[in-house]
């Protein structure tokens, strides 16, 4: 009996150095953690392009609705004086169903009839409203627009408003070759207007001998400023903005000593170059010229708003 109770101190007292030293049965080993692999990112698509045309040829017997508001600014100043006859401030609101008669042969019209629903002129705050609802006729001829209203030729002064409101066919470049774009662009590219087709398309229009437009001095970028879906229609925002430097229009026997000129378009037109869409617009065109004992400043802003309820025939 003494020896076993020796033995059995023996034994717990080993077994308690064992533990003290450590001995006892190691832990089981920790799970190696799996590797987490991540997935890599997808590879960002890459932005959307356009194509950018903004002519749209029609044909004979299309029609669409137009309404067009537009202010006139003008003054003239000879030997310090400000000329009254020339000088003034137009203002002008029209609304009218419109229906192509003729067109060239790029399909750009030549001849319109206008039915016109609402036509009124504001002269220095005085107001005149066309009316009887008349039939406006706008041909086009050798480049240059002439005007009837109920079968009688326009007033100059009105005349002068509708060739302002009315796009016919002049013979100038098409705005593609003016301010478009041979390559597929993104929301916010920019590219350099055309400099030979503004010049062909300003050049007759301000053929001043002494100052006549120069490509030289021609300036101008065209951007894209967005791309969205408006009225059911995918459509493109573009900005075009152009100067042209010592320019100014015939002056008769006045050579011009200075002069410069600033055009812009504000436009959305359809990115489906198959629809006949010219696109709801802003344009804005201001001009500073100067000669000896004479200045004139003049600018002039129309916003026009398109749109398509009959179907083209």
């Amino acid at each position: 009996m003494a020896i076993k109770a020796k033995t059995l101190v023996l034994i717990l007292a080993c077994s308690f150095a064992f533990v003290a030293c450590g001995g006892s049965t190691p832990p089981p080993k920790k799970a190696k953690k799996k590797k987490v692999v991540k997935p890599k990112p997808k590879p960002k698509p890459l932005p959307k392009t356009h194509e950018v045309r903004l002519f749209r040829p029609v044909k004979v017997g299309f029609e669409y609705d137009i309404a067009v508001s537009g202010k006139r600014v003008t003054k003239m100043m000879s030997r310090g004086k400000v000329v009254k006859a020339r000088s003034g401030t137009w203002e002008w609101s029209y609304s009218a169903t419109v229906t192509v008669k003729a067109v060239s042969e790029r399909g750009k019209p030549t001849m319109e009839e206008h039915e016109v629903s609402s036509f009124i002129l504001t002269k220095n705050g005085k107001q005149t409203r066309i009316k009887d609802d008349p039939i406006v006729i706008a041909t086009v001829k050798k480049g240059k627009k002439s005007f009837k209203i109920n079968g009688k030729r326009a007033k100059r002064e009105i005349a002068d408003v509708l060739n302002a409101i009315v796009n016919l066919d002049k013979g100038s470049p098409p705005a593609d070759e003016l301010y478009g774009s041979s390559v597929q662009r993104k929301v916010g590219d920019t590219w350099p207007v055309n400099k030979a087709g503004v010049l062909a398309a300003f050049g007759k229009q301000f053929n001043s001998k002494t100052m006549p437009v120069k490509e030289e001095n021609i300036s101008g970028v065209v951007s894209l400023a967005g791309a969205e879906k408006r009225d059911g229609v995918d459509r493109l925002h573009l900005l075009v903005g152009v100067q042209i430097a010592k320019v100014a229009p015939p002056l008769g026997r006045m050579k011009p000593t200075a002069g410069e000129m600033t055009f812009s378009v504000d436009t959305w037109i359809a990115q489906d170059t198959g629809l006949a869409d010219f696109g709801n617009e802003t344009k804005k065109l201001k001009m500073h010229v100067e000669a000896k004992g004479f200045m004139l400043d003049y600018a002039q802003e129309q916003t026009a708003k398109y749109t398509y309820p009959k179907k083209d025939k």
